[in-house]
């Protein structure tokens, strides 16, 4: 079984955000925690995207109503969880998440922060910055 973000069996993680991209999705949460975990390998969104290569994973501040959100507890929201890779964008995916009508983002090799970083989400792609202290 996948391990879900915060979990210390997960031996994959991300230590420092120096190792975060710059490119960065914001999505609800229970999907965010499945997909830093592996569990959930694509995103189903309105568009396409072009982009390929490294995306951090912010959890947004809402949380859908689903069978997934009352299993898993508490997950964290506001925050980025860690990385994943682009590396497909799909019209028609048999995968179990695929949403009809949806394009769907191909995610691989997620790889969760030790501790998630805080940071206001947006729409669509954004560039995350680092705090400057």
């Amino acid at each position: 079984m996948n391990a879900l973000p915060g979990d210390a069996h997960n031996a994959q993680t991300i230590t420092q955000d120096t190792e975060l991209t710059t490119k960065t999705l914001t999505v609800r949460q229970p999907w965010a925690s499945l997909i830093i975990a592996g569990i959930k390998t694509i995103e189903c969104r309105p568009k396409p995207t072009k982009h390929r290569g490294p995306l951090n994973i912010h959890a947004g501040l809402t949380v859908d109503p689903s069978d997934w959100a009352g299993t898993l507890g508490t997950m964290p929201t506001g925050v980025i969880l860690g990385t994943v890779n682009v590396v497909d964008c799909i019209k028609d995916s048999d995968d179990e998440f695929a949403g009809p009508d949806a394009w769907h983002w191909v995610l691989t090799d997620p790889r969760p922060l030790d501790v998630p970083i805080p940071a206001s989400g947006k729409l669509g792609l954004w560039n995350w910055k680092p705090a400057t202290t």
